[in-house]
C-alpha cells in the first residue's frame, strides 16, 4: 500500500480534509517541517529530552488549545489534531508526541475548559510555555 493511504485506498487527506480549514492545514504543514528540521535531528531513543520539549514550546505546541490571554494559540480539537499529525509526519520520537498529547489533553484542556479563573491564571501560562509538564491523576474515593 502506498504511503499516505489507508486500506480504503483513499489518500489520508480525503478522510480528514473536511474538518481542516486553511489555517489548520497550514499548521499541520508547519508542524511537519518543524519536526523534520528541529525535532528529528535531536531525537534520542534513550530518554525524554528536555531540549526537544523546549523546542516544541518555542514552536507553540504546548499552548495550541490555551486561550491567547494565557499565552496560547486558542485552538481546538481540530488544531490539536493537525498539529500532532504534522509532528508525527516529521518526528520519529513517539514518546515525545505521546508526552505532548498527554500534557495538552490530560492537563491543559481540563484546566482551560473547567478551571476557575484563578486556576487558569496560575497554571496555563507556564503550561503553555512548556515550563511545566502537565499530568493527569485520578484516584478512587
Amino acid at each position: 500500500m502506498p504511503a499516505g493511504q489507508l486500506r480504503t485506498g483513499r489518500p489520508v487527506d480525503d478522510l480528514i480534509l473536511p474538518f481542516l480549514d486553511d489555517a489548520a492545514r497550514s499548521l499541520r504543514s508547519a508542524a511537519a517541517e518543524f519536526a523534520r528540521t528541529s525535532l528529528a535531528p535531536n531525537h534520542s531513543r534513550e530518554q525524554f529530552s528536555r531540549e526537544t520539549w523546549r523546542l516544541c514550546a518555542e514552536f507553540g505546541a504546548h499552548g495550541v488549545t490555551v486561550p491567547t490571554r494565557f499565552g496560547g494559540r486558542a485552538g481546538g480539537a481540530v488544531q490539536l489534531a493537525a498539529l500532532l499529525e504534522g509532528l508525527g509526519y516529521g518526528c520519529p520520537d513517539g514518546g515525545l508526541l505521546l508526552a505532548l498529547e498527554s500534557h495538552v489533553c490530560g492537563a491543559v484542556v481540563p484546566i482551560a475548559s473547567f478551571g476557575s479563573d484563578a486556576l487558569k491564571e496560575r497554571y496555563l501560562p507556564a503550561l503553555a510555555k512548556g515550563e511545566w509538564i502537565g499530568a493527569h491523576c485520578i484516584s478512587e474515593p
